[in-house]
């Protein structure tokens, strides 16, 4: 799945943008440049999907898929899609549900929503069966303290706590269209007298790749996350009460936060990378992510409705919407600024 996962990036990006683009977007790189890219690309969803991946790997997984011919190389910073690999997308597309993830939606949340949902299994099953010596699975002081919490709350109705969640539970692997997705799922949990097998131990058990077993993992809580809020999972919910999840797919690097702030005090891109000791290009880069953030925010305070239906315009008629060459379709006439907020604008027609 994860090489499958790497193409289907690549065929979306074409040759726009370089190889790191795509480590950098699957690995959930905070940076303004990451998130225009998933949002310029439509890629939301596998934004942070394989977060452990290295860059090792990622380069070997490359390299194969070069070797094979899915790839071909046009210098050592970017490839391009074969038409074996294009054929291969259409092929395996029903194969491999991709479809599951939720990544920018869910990136902030998903790490404490796994380590959570793992120590209670735990320490519930432990706990219901009169069993206090156990060994608890994660050393996190927040995820613990978040499970002490919830076991004060539920402590008089464990049992009603792990058949409800042992009831959620198997709908949504009945639902899963692959049993081997929801063994590799339940074969990860620990339980009474039961240790879950470790990332390594499930690679050589199922034999897969360590990244591809990390992928899977990621995409069934996704999927159970989004299996939750659809069929109203009050168990699987609690755990994700108090953090935020994210709407809309809204995301902000924390500099882009303090643009903002400062861009609702009034102050203009010129003040502001004065204030901050920044290049006029990194505010711009703020804004673009914030207009991606909260269409149409304040779009027509950067250019004005003609321009940016001029661009537009211009946009929908390129074969790609590389800036050089846009820019170099209306004559030089508008700015880079000007271009990508157009781009934005587009992206939300």
């Amino acid at each position: 799945m994860l090489r499958y996962l790497i193409l289907f990036c690549f065929n979306r990006i074409g040759e726009q943008r370089t190889v790191a683009s795509i480590y950098h977007i699957l690995t959930g790189r905070r940076s303004a440049q990451t998130i225009q890219d998933v949002h310029l690309y439509q890629l939301t969803n596998f934004y942070g999907a394989t977060k452990s991946l290295t860059r090792v790997q990622f380069t070997n997984i490359i390299k194969e898929l070069i070797a094979q011919n899915y790839l071909n190389e046009r210098d050592q910073s970017l490839v391009v899609l074969t038409a074996q690999a294009k054929n291969y997308l259409v092929k395996e597309q029903d194969k491999y549900p991709i479809h599951y993830l939720q990544g920018l939606k869910y990136v902030d949340i998903m790490d404490g929503f796994i380590a959570r949902f793992h120590l209670a299994v735990q320490t519930y099953s432990n706990l219901v069966m009169k069993n206090k010596t156990f060994r608890p699975i994660s050393d996190d002081e927040t995820v613990q303290h978040w499970v002490k919490q919830n076991f004060h709350q539920n402590r008089q109705e464990l049992r009603y706590w792990l058949r409800g969640i042992h009831n959620e539970l198997l709908s949504f692997l009945n639902a899963l269209d692959n049993e081997m997705y929801a063994m590799l799922f339940v074969d990860r949990l620990s339980g009474y007298q039961q240790a879950g097998y470790s990332i390594q131990q499930l690679a050589r058990i199922y034999q897969i790749e360590e990244p591809e077993i990390e992928l899977i993992l990621v995409l069934l809580f996704h999927k159970l996350l989004t299996f939750a809020e659809t069929n109203q999972l009050s168990t699987v919910r609690t755990f994700v009460e108090d953090l935020n999840l994210r709407k809309n797919n809204r995301f902000l690097t924390k500099s882009a936060q303090i643009t903002l702030r400062l861009l609702e005090s009034d102050y203009t891109i010129a003040q502001i990378a004065q204030k901050r000791k920044l290049k006029r290009a990194t505010i711009e880069d703020h804004i673009i992510e914030l207009t991606y953030a909260y269409y149409p925010f304040r779009i027509h305070t950067f250019i004005d409705q003609s321009s940016l239906e001029n661009i537009t315009l211009t946009i929908a008629k390129l074969p790609n919407h590389k800036l050089s060459l846009i820019k170099q379709a209306l004559h030089n006439n508008y700015s880079y600024f000007q271009i990508r907020l157009a781009l934005v604008h587009f992206h939300n027609l």
